[in-house]
């Protein structure tokens, strides 16, 4: 088989935000998301990154079973995986 005339263009560099990124070379691998340390949440990060959402608007998503994974602290304070709340967030995204 002889290869086609014209190759496909590659696809366009992702943007990041919050980011200095430059974009990709034309030969460098396909973006993926960033090695980050996975850290604790606390509620108030939480409500901060999603813009405003009330403390008991989240809490209301956790009765319902809506909100991201979490779990309590021996204190009583709720703590939720960096990692679990941007999967949280992707799940919302595709349902949306």
């Amino acid at each position: 088989a002889t290869p086609p005339a014209n190759p496909p263009s590659p696809p366009p560099s992702p943007v990041i935000s919050n980011s200095t990124a430059k974009p990709l070379a034309k030969n460098s691998q396909p973006w993926k998301e960033p090695d980050v340390k996975d850290e604790l949440m606390t509620v108030p990060q939480i409500l901060d990154e999603l813009g405003g959402v009330s403390r008991r608007t989240f809490y209301r998503w956790r009765e319902l079973g809506q909100g991201p994974a979490a779990f309590k602290l021996p204190n009583g304070e709720l703590r939720v995986w960096r990692s679990d709340f941007r999967t949280w967030l992707r799940q919302l995204e595709t349902a949306a």
